[in-house]
């Protein structure tokens, strides 16, 4: 038996009213970022690999556990690594559990697949008094959402799993927009816009 957990995290975000890598404990639960997702499922694996072995000190198989990381961002350096090394199959490995945080009293067995993609539209770059004499990447770009709200997104809506799966919303085939980014920024100013017009934008997108 593998017990795997992520050990990485989303960034903290704001919002915060204590500081997200100090692991308070507060009212008998920690508060910090990644303490649900999922350090706690972490936590609770090696806890119970400890209270099995007491009970069971002669047990003849093996049990495993690893923290990956790389998870939040396709797990390819974290999980994926170890199933190309064989660590997650057979004979080596009967079962895997993984202690998600998704409902105590759930037990899924499986999980929908992902596949991530860049999108990227091209233009050309002119002054922002100008635009007339470039071409706007972000332009381009919102004739791709467009694209994908009148058509995409409702064709997926269409396409549902006959199988168990839980919540209801996840039978659907579902597509998020992570990210869109155009134009540039300013070297003197950091975080704030050029102004020209973009002649890229790049959106990164979510399948599963």
């Amino acid at each position: 038996v593998h017990f795997n957990s992520h050990i990485d995290v989303v960034e903290a975000g704001d919002g915060w009213t204590v500081d997200p890598f100090a692991g308070i404990v507060k009212d008998g639960k920690v508060y910090g970022r990644g303490a649900c997702d999922m350090k706690g499922g972490l936590a609770a694996s090696i806890i119970a690999v400890e209270a099995f072995m007491e009970v069971f000190p002669d047990f003849p198989g093996a049990i495993e556990i690893s923290g990956t990381v790389d998870e939040e961002s396709g797990g390819f350096g974290g999980v994926a690594h170890l199933a190309g090394l064989g660590y997650f199959s057979k004979p080596r490995v009967d079962h895997v559990i993984i202690p998600e945080p998704l409902n105590k009293d759930r037990i899924c067995l499986g999980h929908r697949g992902v596949w991530w993609a860049e999108i990227e539209t091209k233009g050309e770059i002119a002054h922002g008094s100008m635009p007339f004499l470039g071409d706007n990447a972000v332009r381009h770009m919102g004739a791709v959402l467009r694209a994908f709200e009148d058509e995409l997104f409702p064709a997926l809506d269409r396409k549902m799993t006959r199988m168990p799966v839980v919540p209801e919303g996840a039978k659907r085939s579902t597509m998020n927009i992570n990210s869109i980014h155009g134009g540039q920024t300013e070297d003197f100013r950091p975080g704030l816009p050029s102004p020209n017009v973009p002649d890229s934008c790049r959106m990164t997108i979510d399948r599963r």
